[in-house]
């Protein structure tokens, strides 16, 4: 029998629970709110009842997709994202919201000393804080949707680069390609439709605590929240 060479893992509601960008922009609200700059609290609010009526309307994935393009949009034309605050946003919302079974198959597997990548549809900061801030050994590599800075640090844009779950498993071959690795060396831990082309070609599918129905059916192995 095969066996795992590595580990790819997701990250909304896998490597942490919800989604990075609720985090971020709730910490940007109330960051707003201490200095004072009404104006930009009542902006981003705005945006993000715009989203909340998204949801509504378009349901699983794509609507998450389009809420979270949304909300950056509406970042950069604000003017008051900066690449340092972004950054801690979603550091200390990932340590807080950290999935720990999952956090434990990741551990266990740095510690032996094999490669882990994340693969998310979250944005920069969020997987640069996973590969560096979440486990004593940084994880061997990341692919994510980008947000773009300009030369001050301040947000400008936000380039999608995984919106389906085709264009996920093709930035997690041509990542695994630069280390000799192909998709069904690795087990695959996620949660969503986006996952399910990367867990059907992988060796071994892992359904995190969070995942729907479709990927609860492909998996033998189901983790617990705890």
């Amino acid at each position: 029998m095969a066996s795992v060479r590595a580990t790819i893992v997701d990250g909304d509601n896998t490597l942490w629970k919800g989604g990075a960008i609720a985090g971020i922009g709730a910490s940007l609200i109330l960051q707003e709110l201490r200095r004072l700059h009404f104006s930009s609290v009542i902006n981003v609010m705005a945006a993000e009842r715009g989203i909340s009526k998204v949801l509504r309307k378009y349901s699983g994935i794509e609507g998450k997709l389009m809420g979270q393009e949304l909300l950056y949009q509406m970042l950069a034309s604000s003017g008051i994202a900066r690449r340092d605050d972004l950054s801690r946003f979603a550091a200390n919302y990932i340590r807080n919201n950290a999935v720990g079974s999952v956090c434990n198959i990741v551990s266990a597997e740095l510690y032996k000393g094999n490669p882990v990548f994340l693969v998310t549809a979250s944005g920069t900061s969020a997987a640069m804080f996973a590969r560096s801030g979440l486990f004593n050994i940084p994880l061997t590599d990341f692919r994510s949707n980008v947000e773009l800075f300009n030369g001050p640090g301040v947000l400008i844009g936000f380039r999608s680069e995984i919106t389906s779950g085709a264009e996920k498993l093709d930035a997690a071959e041509q990542m695994l390609n630069a280390y000799g690795l192909r998709v069904r060396d690795c087990q695959v831990i996620g949660d969503s439709e986006l996952d399910l082309p990367l867990m059907k070609a992988s060796l071994r599918p892992i359904a995190s605590p969070f995942a729907t129905e479709r990927v609860r059916e492909l998996c033998k192995i189901i983790l617990p929240r705890k």
